[in-house]
Order: structure tokens, then sequence, then C-alpha cells
């Protein structure tokens, strides 16, 4: 009689939002209490041998392998054990370690008990379930009660009637009607209408829907918190140095916390759009970056060689978390900008993003095939035929978004996902310049109605292909590529001078074609030098995007590492025009400049620690003239531009200056760029009183340039030739005479002790110098002095700008 309204938990998930039952038991699934305590076992057995945070990880690892040794009753107290470890560890990080895996035993465990509570708890889910089938029943017995009273009527009717059900007092389902007539059937049985025993079962499960919802409301609710709570756990345990990935806990990297992640990630930059200094959205993105950056910690070596493999969890839970993201998630990633004190942290965790997506799809580390149909759809969206996609400015700014954030890769990429990078930005990029070209042309006057289409994507991704030196190699060596990366023109040419730079330091004629192209012409280098209205290059005329600074980058860093071959210093034939490339130098912006003179001292203190540590007899000439070279090499281009520029006050006067602060700058042996810029507004005057010049002469630009280069840049080279002659005293190459009467100088002048470095010229002479506008620093008098303590007079006869003499 109970079959109408019997339902089953098949019958309530069918009808449910959400099953309960399946929740709880993925998750009992995920983290097996089992595994749990004997990994909390492990930990207490390692804890007192670990001399770390990382051993304990080997350790407790190498425990859990023999767990099936471990007996019941040790089992039971495991986590008491790890407990009782507290207090007698080797180093306060390992004690921070077993607190935090102690909680972490302890949050997993309590929250596998909730969880089941839900379900299996007296007066949970199952007894409600158990409730609602049983007062199904009540409910249908209470109609057929009703139903035979209403048949006892009409037997006892003279005149019969339909049979009348009246709705029984114990009838709690709605929309059953007060009284309701009975089926008869064929052979004069009455019966309940189907309606009222259909009725009766859906309001029943119903109720039992509604507690199943409400059990997996509760089960989501324990599991999302013991998933927030793990995450900080995670983050904890890296900054004491533990790594996740060599735990024996299998509950760090699963696919359900990489789905959390993911969730937590983007909810995180949604928050950090509307309030960009919300520091407890920023960690939270920490947390999340942290278990990317324990999956790469052991996988390369320093040379960016692979060592070791993911496990198979730790690539599933990569291939997670990125599927679990959109494009669009990714993208708002990338453009994000939070508020200045965030920043550096912000960066951190953009590179850790980064690298995951390198580690996910490089085969070589246990990783996918990225040529396959496994890469998530958030990154393949971007990496397989976007430039088709280039429809309005916003699906650009995506695309620019997720360049942002790869270009924060520290990672190298697999060659094959290398190369589908490279393709992506190359194409975008081609396709980009093609929609600005087609938007120039549509108009008369060669500007565009709106602005250009800026795409810094490319860039981005180029810095992450740069990481990977074979494929950057490779595509200088491509004619169409290398003339794209060359030439741009590029709305952030960051990551093709990145590409240019990774290639030209393993092939040394790939680095003097670059150096040759920009040299070549310098408005690729400097937009004024090709313009007749400054600041306004070629490509800005037509309103292309046009930066600079990556080809500036890769011509600087490539022209130092061919200084050698360009000067045959150790011996060939000289090659390039060096006129046009130290030209190509003085046009470098600041920092770049100073990073080349000091680059240009190194080279200076190296050739002269060279000769003094042989001794060599018939190269002195040779090596001193060497010397002054590279030093005039630079003041000739400096020069160059100066004269070239000889119609625009203006741009003379900030080469002046940038030339000046550079030179006292270079090797961080004077003065800091900043000091040497606040003292500039009064170093002319001091300057031009050092040579016994009237200061009310107005001299021009050429003549100022002469009289700052001979007081600082010549300055600069020669404290290399006495630091490189310190260095061959420090190194044990000057002879044993010399070096005797070296250290007997010293004492007597100052009465033993030979410094670390000679560290000259002082900075602070040169800061007094300027303040007091003496008539010649102390640093010329401490130069000299150190000439004659090295005994270096022979040399400085043969070249006669090492000693100054006013």
């Amino acid at each position: 009689m109970t079959q109408g309204v019997h339902f089953d938990n098949e019958d309530i998930k069918a009808a449910a939002a959400e099953d309960p039952w399946a929740k709880r038991d993925d998750f009992v699934d995920e983290v097996d209490v089992e595994d749990i305590s004997e990994a909390a076992l492990s930990y207490a057995l390692a804890a007192e041998e670990a001399g770390s945070a990382e051993e304990l990880a080997e350790l407790a690892t190498a425990e859990h392998q023999g767990a099936g040794e471990f007996n019941q009753e040790d089992l039971a107290d495991a986590e008491g054990r790890l407990s009782d470890t507290r207090g007698n560890l080797a180093t306060p990080e390992l004690e921070t370690t077993v607190d935090i895996l102690g909680k972490t035993v302890t949050l997993a465990e309590d929250t596998v008990q909730e969880v089941d509570d839900e379900i299996y708890a007296h007066g949970n889910l199952n007894t409600k379930v158990a409730d609602h089938r049983q007062a199904a029943v009540d409910e249908l017995n209470h109609w057929f009660s009703a139903l035979r009273s209403g048949v006892d009527e009409y037997n006892a009717m003279a005149v019969p009637e339909p049979v009348v059900v009246a709705r029984p007092a114990g009838s709690s389902a709605a929309n059953l009607p007060l009284r309701q007539l009975a089926d008869e059937g064929p052979e004069g049985v009455f019966k309940l209408p189907d309606h009222i025993i259909e009725t009766i079962r859906q309001h029943h499960l119903e109720a039992a829907v509604e507690d199943a919802e409400a059990a997996a409301e509760s089960i989501d609710g324990h599991i999302e918190d013991y998933r927030s709570k793990l995450t900080t756990y995670g983050a904890e345990l890296t900054e004491s140095g533990y790594n996740m990935g060599d735990s024996p806990l299998g509950i760090w990297h699963t696919p359900e916390m990489a789905e959390h992640h993911a969730n937590s990630l983007a909810e995180a930059v949604e928050v950090l759009e509307e309030s960009p200094g919300d520091e407890d959205a920023l960690e939270r993105l920490e947390s999340v970056s942290t278990y990317l950056d324990a999956i790469s910690a052991d996988l390369f070596d320093e040379n960016a060689n692979p060592v070791g493999e993911m496990s198979s969890e730790e690539s599933a839970y990569l291939r997670e978390f990125y599927s679990g993201l959109s494009a669009e998630d990714l993208a708002r990633l990338g453009n994000l900008e939070v508020v200045e004190s965030l920043e550096e942290r912000f960066g951190a965790v953009t590179v850790r993003f980064s690298n995951g997506v390198n580690v996910m799809a490089n085969p070589a580390v246990g990783g996918i095939d990225p040529g396959g149909a496994g890469l998530p759809e958030s990154i393949a969206t971007f990496i397989f035929g976007y430039e088709g996609e280039l429809n309005e400015i916003e699906d650009l700014e995506r695309f620019n978004g997720f360049g942002a954030l790869m270009g924060n890769a520290t990672v190298a990429p697999h060659s094959d996902f290398a190369e589908l990078q490279a393709d992506a930005a190359l194409s975008v990029q081609r396709r980009v310049e093609e929609l600005n070209n087609d938007r120039v042309f549509l108009h008369k006057d060669g500007h565009f109605t709106g602005p250009a289409w800026v795409n810094t994507g490319s860039s981005g991704l180029l810095d992450s292909v740069s990481l990977n030196p074979e494929v950057s190699l490779a595509l200088m060596r491509n004619s169409d590529d290398k003339e794209t990366l060359l030439s741009g023109p590029w709305g952030d040419s960051t990551g093709a001078g990145a590409v240019m730079l990774a290639a030209g330091q393993q092939d040394s004629d790939i680095a003097r074609e670059v150096i040759d192209y920009y040299a070549g012409d310098l408005s690729r280098l400097d937009g004024d030098w090709g313009s007749s209205l400054l600041g306004e290059s070629v490509a800005d005329s037509l309103r292309h995007p046009t930066d600079l600074r990556g080809f500036q980058e890769a011509f600087s860093e490539l022209a130092l590492q061919e200084l050698d071959s360009m000067y045959a210093l150790g011996g060939g034939t000289p090659w390039g025009n060096r006129d046009e490339i130290f030209t190509g130098v003085a046009l470098l912006d600041s920092d770049l400049n100073l990073a080349f003179k000091e680059g240009v001292n190194e080279k200076q203190r190296e050739i002269a620690a060279d000769f003094f540590g042989g001794e060599p007899k018939g190269r002195v000439t040779n090596t001193f003239e060497s010397i002054h070279n590279l030093s005039q090499a630079l003041s000739e281009g400096e020069r160059a531009t100066i004269t070239h520029f000889e119609d625009h006050k203006k741009k003379q006067e900030e080469l002046v200056h940038k030339f000046f602060t550079t030179a006292l700058g270079a090797g961080g042996r004077f003065i800091d760029g900043d000091t040497a810029t606040n003292i500039y507004a009064t170093a002319s005057d001091a300057v031009k009183a050092a040579y016994e010049v009237p200061s009310s002469d107005k001299e021009s630009a050429l003549e100022q340039h002469a009289l700052t280069l001979q007081f600082a840049q010549e300055e600069v080279a020669r404290h290399a030739v006495i630091a490189g002659a310190y260095d061959a005293y420090i190194s044990g190459g000057l002879s044993d005479e010399r070096r005797a009467n070296f250290e007997q100088n010293y004492a007597e002048l100052h009465g033993g002790g030979i410094p670390g470095d000679p560290a000259l010229p002082n900075p602070r002479s040169l800061i007094d110098y300027y303040e007091n506008e003496s008539s010649i620093p102390l640093s010329i008098d401490e130069l000299n002095e150190w000439q004659d303590l090295l005994e270096l007079e022979d040399y400085t006869e043969q070249a006669d700008w090492l000693r100054f003499e006013k």
C-alpha cells in the first residue's frame, strides 16, 4: 500500500539542485582520514631528526612510504605524537612548520567529520529523509482510512451516492481538497484518485529535497572553510621553507583545490579592480600563488634546465586550475593595477601565475603537450589564431592583459610552447600594424581619427619567449621574424629587444647584425635623431605607436658584449663603425648610458689588472692606449650627438647633463646619479673654477662637455687603472718587490691595514668639492697617491692622461 508514495535517495538527487551524498563521498575520497593519520605519524617520527622545514618534508615522505609498517595504536594517537614534538625541535622555523602541519591535520580530520555528520549524524540528513518517507506513508494511510469511512457510508445508504472521501486530520500535503470523490473500478472496488497519492508523494519528496539542498549547502560551507584555511596554511608553510610538493599529505594539490583556487583568483581580481588597495584580496592571490610556486620549486636548475618532474597530481592541479579560469580572468589579472604600496607584492604574485602557465605546458617536467587539445581554453584563446579575433579595441586590450601577465615569467617555456607564444606575438603584432596602416591611409591627412591601437601584449609574450635561448635564436635566424623584431614599429619593444639580446648572446654574428642595424640608422634608437621637429619621430608623424626602449636595451648590452672584438682587444681584426656605435651609446636613456659606461669601466679595470698581473714588458703603450681609447670613444660619441643637435639648445643641454651625471656615476665609484643630478646646477661653475675658466664665460655645449669630460670621464678611467693594479695586488699578480714596496708605502702613510678596495675617488671628496667650489678635488690627490703607492710612475710617463696635474 506504500509503493505509490515511496521515494528513495536517487529520486531526491534527481530533484535536488545539488547532491549532498556525492559531495560527502567526493570530499572523503579527497581527504583520506587514514592517509592523514599516517602522514601525521610520519611527521612526528621525522620532526626530531629534521634540521629544517625542507628536510622535514623529505624525511616525512620517506617515513610515509613505509606507512604499511605502522600499527593501529600508533595511528590512533598520531596527532598527539605530532603535538608532543613541539618545543624540542631544531629551529624556530621548524617549530612553526610543525605547528602549522598539526593545525592542517586537525583541520582535515575535523572537516571530514563535520561533512560526515551532515549526512549521518542523528537528526541530520539521513534521519530527516527517513522521517519524510515515513510521513508520506503515514499520510497515505490517513487517506486510506478516510476512504474506508467513505465506503462504509456508501454501503449504509438506502439510495447509493458516490463515495466521498473527506480530507483526514493528519493530512499535511498542500492543495488537497477537503472532500474528494473516490474512483470506482470496473469490479466495483473504490480507490483513492491517483492525483491524491502523487500529491502526497511530491509533498514529502519536496521536503526531503529541501533538507538535502540545505545539507549540501552546509557541506559546501564546511569545505569552503576548509579550503580557505588550507590555502592559508599552505602559504604559511611555504614561507617557513616547507615544500608542499614533497609533502606526504596528499591534500594540497587536488583538482578540487585547483577549482577553489581558480574561483578565489577570479573573485580577488574583481575586488582589486574595484578597490586597488584591498590588502585582503591581495593576500588571497598570494596564498593561491604559493601553491603554483611550490610545484615549480625544484623542477629546474640554476641554468633553467629541467631536473625534476611534477607528480601526476601536481600536473593535474595546474590543468584544473587554468581550466577553471576564463580567458577574461587571465586578461583582467594581467591588466590589473594596484596601489603603489602593494605593487611589489602583486608583482611577485604575477610571476608565480605566469610561471605556472609555462610549467603546465612543459612536457619535459611532466606537463602537457602545448600543441595538443589539452591546453586550457583560458590560454589557448590567446595562443591560437587570436589575430583573427581583433575586431574591437577591447579585443586587443584583453590580449595586452594576457601578454602583460606572461611578461612576468621567470621560468623558461618549453621550446614547443615558446614557438607558439612567439607565433601568437608576431601574428598579432603584424595584424595590429595592418589595422593601423589601413586606418592611416583611409584619411588624406595621414592621421587616425582616434588613437592608434597600441599592442603591448606581444611584448609580454616575447619576454617569456626570450627565456628560451634556442627559440630566440631561431627567430633571429628567420628573415621575416627578424625583420618584425628589429623594426616593429612596436608599442612596447622590450620583448622584441629581449629576444634579440637572448639570440645575440649566443651568436656573435647576430649580435653584430643587431648592433650594425641600429648604428646604421640612429633614429631607431632615438626618434629625435631623424626628426626635424624634436619629440616627434617619423613613425609618430603617422601616429603609429613607437617605443624604442627595447631596441636600446638590446643594442647597449650587445655592444658591451662585443667590445673586445670591436677593438680587437684579444687579437684579431676590429669590426664595425665604432663612431656610429658610440654615437648610438650616447643616445641611450640615462640608465642605459650609465650601465654601458660602468661596463666600459669594468673592462678598463680588467685590462689593467691583466697587464699588472702579468707585468709584461714592451706593451705598456698599447695597454694604456686601449684603456684610453675606450674613454675617447665614449667622448667622441657624445660630441657627435651634441654637434648633431646644434640647432636645438634644449636638447644639447639635456645631453650634457646626462653625460656629466652618467660619467660621475659610472661604476658607482664617484657619486650616484641622483646626487649628480642634484649638484648639476652648481657643477658648471665648479668645473670651470677647477680649470681656471672664468665663470662668467658662456661656453658652448661642446666646450662644457670637454671640461666635464676631462674632469669626470678620464677620472673614471684613471681609477680603473689604479683599481686594476690593486686587483693584481690582491690576486698575487704583482712582483714580490712591488708588493713589498706597496705595503711598506701604505703602512708609512696610513699605519698599515691594506683596504679591501681602493674605492677611489671618494664620493665625499667630490661632494665637498662641489659644495665648497674647491679648485682641485681631493680625489685627484688620492688617485695620485695610489699611483705613488703602486709605483706606477713608469706607466704614467707613457700615458700622461693617467696623472692629473693642474
